[in-house]
Parts: C-alpha cells; sequence; structure tokens
C-alpha cells in the first residue's frame, strides 16, 4: 500500500484587537490626507501606532495610539467605543490625547489638550502623544507653510520641553528631540524669535507646568 498523504487545512488566525482598531481607523477616517492626496487619511494614526509599537509598549497603549485620532477625525463617540469592548485604559487614553472641539480656537484646543496631558503626569498617554507630534513633524511639509513652520518652531519643541521632566529617558522622546535638532535650521530659530521671545516661551512653557485648580 503507498503512504497515506496527509493534508491540512488553513485555518485563519483571529485578528488581534490592534488589527480590529486598524479597521475601524480604515473605516472611520477616509479620504486623503491633508495636503497629500495620494496618502489617505488614516495613514497617519496607522504610523503613530507603528512607533509606539517600535519603542515596547503594550497592546493597550499600541491600539490607543492607532485610536488616537478617532473621535475628533472619525466621528465616534466613547460611548460606541466603549460598546466595542475597547478596555477603560484604552479609552482613557484616547481621551487624554483628544482635542475638545467645543474650544473654537484650534490653537487653544491643542494648548489645553497639552496641559491636560501635563496635569494627568500619564507616561503612556505622552508617549502616544509624542508619536502623534513625530509623525505629524515628519510630514509637516504638506501644511501651509505659515502653520507648518509654527509646527516644527513652537508646538513640537513646546511638546518637548513639558513633557522632558517626566519622559526625557525615554527613547520616544529622544526620537523626537533629534528629529527637532536635526531640522531646526537658522532661518526657522529666527522665526520662533520674531513671534515668540524666549522669556515668553518659557511663560508658556511655566503655565502649561502649573496644575489646575
Amino acid at each position: 500500500m503507498g503512504k497515506s498523504r496527509l493534508y491540512t487545512l488553513a485555518v485563519p488566525m483571529p485578528e488581534t484587537y490592534s488589527q480590529r482598531a486598524e479597521k475601524l481607523v480604515k473605516f472611520r477616517i477616509r479620504g486623503p490626507r491633508k495636503g497629500a492626496k495620494n496618502e489617505p487619511a488614516s495613514a497617519h494614526s496607522l504610523r503613530v501606532g507603528e512607533l509606539i509599537q517600535k519603542h515596547g509598549y503594550g497592546e493597550e497603549v499600541i491600539i490607543a495610539a492607532i485610536l488616537h485620532d478617532i473621535v475628533e477625525d472619525g466621528g465616534m463617540t466613547f460611548v460606541q467605543l466603549v460598546a466595542k469592548g475597547y478596555t477603560p485604559r484604552v479609552i482613557q487614553i484616547v481621551k487624554l490625547c483628544t482635542h475638545n472641539k467645543r474650544v473654537r480656537n484650534r490653537d487653544a484646543r491643542w494648548q489645553l489638550l497639552v496641559a491636560g496631558l501635563v496635569t494627568a503626569r500619564d507616561r503612556e498617554a505622552w508617549a502616544v502623544k509624542i508619536a502623534d507630534v513625530l509623525d505629524n513633524f515628519r510630514s509637516s511639509k504638506t501644511l501651509p507653510r505659515d502653520r507648518a513652520a509654527f509646527f516644527r518652531g513652537v508646538k513640537a519643541p513646546l511638546v518637548l520641553n513639558v513633557s522632558e521632566d517626566l519622559m526625557g529617558k525615554t527613547a520616544i522622546w529622544k526620537e523626537l528631540k533629534r528629529e527637532i535638532e536635526h531640522s531646526m535650521s537658522r532661518a526657522l530659530y529666527h522665526f520662533v524669535r520674531k513671534f515668540f521671545s524666549l522669556k515668553a516661551l518659557d511663560g508658556v512653557v511655566g503655565a502649561l507646568k502649573t496644575p489646575f485648580i
């Protein structure tokens, strides 16, 4: 008798929670990214998740990183995220990284978000925000020139400054620091000095570091 052959059926592996988060982001955050017609808007969120994974953070932090824009750009609510089974920790990090759209001025929204992170002293939420800033910094050339200069010369360095006490020894913080130092040209430095004296910038940093009562 000839030898019998054994056949195995390929059984698909179940989706991980991070893969489910990626699918949700691709479904909810549609269209091209602002200033980059050939790049889907969801690509930024996925790259932020990849950065967090690269730096060795756990699954909940990776999922939160992927979902960090799902409320403000994907039109979802935190109640819907709870209904989809995301853990309280994932939702807590996403909340800390989500702008309050009831505040109309976008720069004020951003400052309030950063102030909330400073007050919370949540290292994992800070890691997600730093990854967010790092990816936005690398792709900021797609922004209008004045907004790109403001982001690269003011916002990113300010995030680096106010997170240093808590995150300064982490690899992800150091990666953002290298990126800023590498790209900070003399022209950009003078742009910052023109609109914000060092004393004024220190005042903003001090205000953000002051806990709310």
